[in-house]
């Protein structure tokens, strides 16, 4: 069987030097044959969706369909989109791997997925890919050994261009992983938090990585990599709760001016 035929983009928030990118490039390449790299060209974790507004971006080509923009995720997409895919857009926007979980909160954080966020509102399939760490150690076994199977599973899901999908490998070895789990966004009983600076310096913070990583509930992405599982969470592009826009009407409408 041949390679698809779809062009795909590879793209993240830990630069375009990352372990965790190169693992996604080669697991796509296995199954495409329309491949492109375009990443930041430093590290712009934590980013979400962020854009530099007024600022300048440089593109910098570093092999044939391999660049890299100096700006945060989106810039990078944004930029890919109007300066290299004039002639045709990628088909799917594939982020990762993170360095790095991304579960529960850390989904509006994290540049890894809300580019993949973007991506799909400019009506491209998009999927984030992350690997949990523990104790700040990474563990690439999960992703390097499950990737190319999730990749390929997940792919010809009938998921429409208004959901993303958010996986998340968990941090034990291949041989370790306990199966797959279709979980919904959780939290975490702790939340990022702030400390005191090490360099001792009086009014200097910063934000702890180490966090209690038990989950608010167990029917969960948190607790579903908790328990050696791949964490498929599908994550809509739209935000407003319509669920209880009915409510609101019957309680608000009649009572707006005229």
């Amino acid at each position: 069987m041949g390679k698809r035929q779809e062009r795909v983009l590879i793209i993240n928030d830990d630069g375009i030097d990352a372990h965790g990118i190169a693992i996604l490039e080669r697991a796509a390449r296995q199954q495409f044959s329309d491949v492109w790299v375009v990443a930041p060209a430093t590290h712009q974790s934590g980013k979400s969706r962020s854009i530099s507004l007024g600022g300048h971006l440089h593109l910098r080509r570093h092999d044939e369909r391999r660049y890299s923009v100096t700006g945060s995720p989106v810039d990078t997409l944004l930029t890919a989109l109007h300066a290299l895919f004039t002639d045709k857009a990628p088909d799917i926007v594939l982020s990762g791997v993170n360095q790095g979980g991304n579960l529960g909160e850390d989904i509006g954080y994290s540049g890894t997925v809300n580019v993949a966020m973007e991506a799909a509102m400019h009506g491209m399939r998009a999927i984030a890919f992350s690997q949990v760490r523990r104790k700040r150690t990474d563990n690439w076994s999960a992703s390097v050994g499950h990737l190319d199977e999730v990749l390929e599973r997940v792919l010809d899901l009938p998921v429409g261009p208004e959901c993303i999908l958010n996986v998340n490998f968990p941090a034990v070895d291949a041989g370790q992983v306990t199966g797959w789990s279709v979980a919904p966004q959780g939290f975490r009983k702790t939340l990022i938090s702030l400390v005191d600076h090490p360099d001792g310096e009086r009014n200097t913070y910063g934000f702890g990585f180490e966090r209690d990583n038990t989950p608010s509930r167990q029917s969960s992405d948190i607790a579903a990599c908790g328990r050696g599982e791949i964490a498929i969470t599908p994550i809509r592009v739209t935000q407003s709760h319509d669920a209880i826009l009915p409510f609101l009407m019957r309680r608000l409408e009649d009572k707006m001016p005229k």
